[in-house]
C-alpha cells in the first residue's frame, strides 16, 4: 500500500477534512464543495469496493461530484443570502 493509494475511503476522508479545514481558514467557499466531493467519493468506495474504478476514473467521479456539490451549495447560500436584510440600512441611523 503506497502513501497515496487512491483506492483506500480513508484516504478520501482525509483529503475531506483537510478541505474543511481549509474552508474554514479561507476567505473563500471553494474548498466546501470540494470536501463533500471527497467524502461522497470515499463513500462510493465503500459501497462499491476500491477495485470499481481505477485512479483516473476515481478523480474524474471527484470532479464531477464536487462541481455538483459546488453548484447546489452556491445556489443554497445565494438564495440565503438573497433574502431582504432588516439590518440593510446605513448602522447609524438607530
Amino acid at each position: 500500500m503506497s502513501l497515496l493509494d487512491f483506492h483506500n475511503p480513508l484516504i478520501w476522508l482525509i483529503a475531506a477534512v483537510v478541505l474543511g479545514v481549509a474552508e474554514i481558514l479561507l476567505p473563500s467557499t471553494i474548498a466546501l464543495g470540494f470536501g463533500l466531493g471527497a467524502v461522497l467519493t470515499a463513500g462510493f468506495l465503500w459501497l462499491a469496493g476500491p477495485e470499481v474504478l481505477g485512479v483516473p476514473g476515481l478523480l474524474v467521479l471527484w470532479a464531477v461530484v464536487s462541481g455538483l456539490c459546488w453548484i447546489v451549495l452556491r445556489i443554497v447560500f445565494r438564495n440565503r443570502a438573497s433574502k431582504d436584510d432588516p439590518y440593510d440600512g446605513d448602522i447609524n441611523e438607530y
